[in-house]
């Protein structure tokens, strides 16, 4: 139990939503350090946002943060996207991605509908 790492997981369009909103209000940035510094930090559904310059923009310089400061930190990232989708769009973000991660592919079935329907 000692050695349990706080973890923060956000959804790509939530953290967008939060990001735009933070910014508008014009307040101090404590959520985005919040997700930069995070010791283990996963992003979900990347790939179902429609990537404006300013989303890539704002996910680079997480991206970007927590590459150079890699060593202390533990990244993950769910799509239902492969990673080329992403690398084709940005190559520089993706390529940080690639380099940062091991790419795990699960089975293309759907689980949601794959369940029985039934009552």
């Amino acid at each position: 139990v000692r050695n349990l790492i706080p973890v923060k997981y956000v959804n790509i369009i939530n953290l967008f939503q939060v990001l735009k909103n933070g910014i508008d209000m014009r307040n101090d940035n404590t959520f985005l350090e919040s997700v930069c510094r995070a010791k283990m930090l996963i992003i979900d559904e990347i790939g179902l946002n429609r990537w404006t310059d300013w989303e890539l923009e704002q996910l680079g310089a997480i991206i970007d943060y927590r590459y150079r400061h890699g060593d202390s930190m533990i990244t993950g990232f769910a799509s239902n996207q492969p990673l080329e989708s992403i690398i084709k769009i940005d190559p520089a973000l993706g390529s940080r991605i690639a380099e940062m991660c091991q790419v795990i592919k699960f089975p293309e079935i759907c689980h949601r509908l794959k369940q029985d329907r039934t009552l």
